[in-house]
């Protein structure tokens, strides 16, 4: 029965139960009975079956493809209804792939069982859809305000900045939902992204939900890293493996074949990489930076002007990427009565994670073994060709200092040895990945806040917990889809929650030192708020976003003085 504002209860966990096994079984049986599908099917069995086990810590090594998603849920809703646990909070690291997986939840669980949250997601927004779908009284606003404070839902889907600087915060604000976390069971989508820098706080932050406050974790990714405890390293202890024996799943699942540079070999230039992509028509090309993906998008464009060819990056606001992505999936899916249309891709690495692509070739720069694996991911993904191939090439260029190139050098290490004993790398074998993190873990800062946290001075963790270093970066709004009008509706009738939130999606983050050389082709909206002046609208390019400080131009004509 309705509330007095107009919207159904939140349903138990248990009839959640109900309803995602009856959602599975329907589109199960919409599926063709391939060895994928039959390999998706014995990972929710065993989801299933751990989910009997004690409350803990649990891990799920599943290939990317292999149906993590819904199986993963299952396993939280089963194991949260025998424990009587109150709720199922997902904790992934991009938003790209929350929007993706809470359109899942939402459609098997039901739209008001399910919380998105994150900072592209509009809790204003949500509540006037429905006021207008469902004739809701105005208060569902509030509904979904409180909600996103307190995660009063029995399904959260939210970011790992978000809940784990929820937890070692010092305000108000974020501290209001501290008390719904207790008791929930927790799944880590894509563990192996959890900042390396503040691994020793995180594992922590775990160990005390686990410990004191009833609830279970699930580390779930294709590529575990190496959290166990181990000399020199207090990580976890007793993680249980949901799925007993990975490397068979992995063997089943191997939907492609790699391709290793050999010792010493590097590309020379773009145009190198370019003639060798072109032998594919469905072919993702990914680099290590803007830049790199810029110049090998020309070069490709250049050499081939008449197929389709498309470019991703972070230089694109939010809406520009959304709509570029459905146009690949569209492109992809399209062919004629003989082979496939050609679908060309260029992107930097936020393609690698959680976007649902479909490729037959993927090229990708050495990198991190997680990084290839990921993007893999996105080659052969419904295991429709016998193997796709992914391409893995040594760059002239250097990747960004950091991470990126942390991860690239501990997979050079790796390589290294496996030609010293006359072998190639086995990305099938899942016990490659603990080692290559063993590799990784040492060559990063040792946590600075555990200290900080025995001494209890909350506001020196607070401060130092920045997962997302935001010093240093500034917000530029870019002349893409609506936003003119949502800024003239700001410059009219000044912000709201729900305009400032609509504005995200028409921003792009850039560094103080490329906002201090285009300074002069921005205007200032509001204060600290800038928009691309009309004058250079063409500074954000169609293809590419917005471009660098030395392509940007003004529009030669608004120049021209008429007579």
């Amino acid at each position: 029965m309705a509330d007095r504002t107009g919207r159904e209860p939140h349903a138990d966990l248990p009839a959640l139960r109900e309803r995602l096994d009856a959602y599975i079984s329907a589109f199960a049986g919409g599926k063709e009975k391939n060895r994928v599908n039959t390999a998706r099917a014995a990972v929710l069995q065993s989801c299933q079956e751990a989910a009997l086990l004690d409350p803990g810590f649990f891990s799920l090594t599943v290939p990317t493809g292999g149906g993590k998603t819904l199986s993963g849920m299952s396993f939280a809703l089963n194991h949260a209804a025998r424990y009587g646990m109150r709720r199922v909070i997902c904790v992934i690291p991009y938003t790209s792939i929350i929007e993706q997986n809470a359109s899942v939840y939402r459609e098997a669980l039901g739209d008001e069982n399910v919380l998105e949250h994150h900072c592209s997601f509009d809790p204003e927004k949500k509540g006037a859809e429905d006021i207008k779908s469902r004739s809701f009284s105005g208060e569902t606003l509030t509904l979904f305000e409180k909600a996103a404070e307190n995660w009063d839902f029995p399904v959260i889907v939210t970011t790992t900045v978000q809940f784990f600087e929820s937890l070692f915060a010092n305000g108000a604000g974020h501290c209001r939902k501290l008390h719904n976390i207790a008791r929930s069971v927790v799944i880590l989508d894509e563990a192996q992204s959890l900042p390396p820098e503040f691994l020793g706080t995180i594992l922590d932050g775990m160990r005390e939900l686990t410990e004191h406050y009833g609830c279970s974790i699930v580390i779930s990714t294709a590529t575990q890293p190496a959290l166990e405890t181990r000399q020199n390293f207090h990580g976890l202890d007793n993680v249980r493996p949901i799925i007993a024996e990975p490397r068979e799943l992995f063997r089943g699942l191997k939907r492609v074949c790699y391709h290793w540079p050999k010792k010493g070999e590097r590309l020379s230039d773009w145009g190198e990489l370019a003639q060798d992509a072109l032998r594919h028509k469905r072919v993702l090309l990914i680099t290590h930076k803007r830049k790199d993906a810029r110049a090998l998008t020309r070069e490709l464009k250049s050499r081939d002007p008449a197929s389709p060819l498309f470019h991703l990056s972070a230089q694109m606001c939010p809406a520009h990427r959304f709509d570029t992505l459905g146009k690949i999936n569209a492109a992809l899916k399209l062919k004629n009565r003989n082979s496939a249309l050609p679908c060309r891709v260029v992107s930097t690495q936020l393609v690698e994670a959680g976007v649902d692509l479909d490729f037959d070739a993927v090229y990708r720069a050495l990198g991190g073994l997680d990084s290839i694996v990921q993007a893999a991911g996105r080659c052969n993904r419904e295991g429709c060709e016998e193997l796709g191939h992914v391409y893995i090439y040594r760059c002239f260029t250097e990747p960004p200092v950091g991470t990126p190139r942390v991860g690239r050098d501990a997979c050079e290490t790796m390589l290294a040895a496996a030609e010293s004993e006359g072998k190639e790398l086995d990305l099938e074998d899942p016990q490659i990945f603990n080692a290559y993190f063993r590799t990784f873990y040492p060559s990063n800062p040792p946590d600075p806040i555990p200290a900080a946290r025995e001494c209890f001075h909350y506001e020196e963790v607070d401060r130092r917990f920045n997962i997302i270093d935001e010093e240093g970066r500034k917000s530029v709004v870019v002349p893409y889809g609506n936003a003119a009008e949502v800024v003239a509706e700001i410059k009219k009738n000044g912000w709201t929650k729900a305009l400032r939130r609509g504005l995200q999606q028409f921003t792009v983050q850039i560094s103080e030192r490329d906002f201090d050389n285009i300074f002069k082709t921005l205007e200032e909206i509001s204060e600290g708020i800038y928009m691309l002046r009309h004058l250079y609208r063409n500074s954000y390019d169609p293809l590419f976003g917005l471009l660098p400080p030395d392509e940007m131009k003004a529009n030669i004509e608004d120049c021209i003085i008429g007579p």
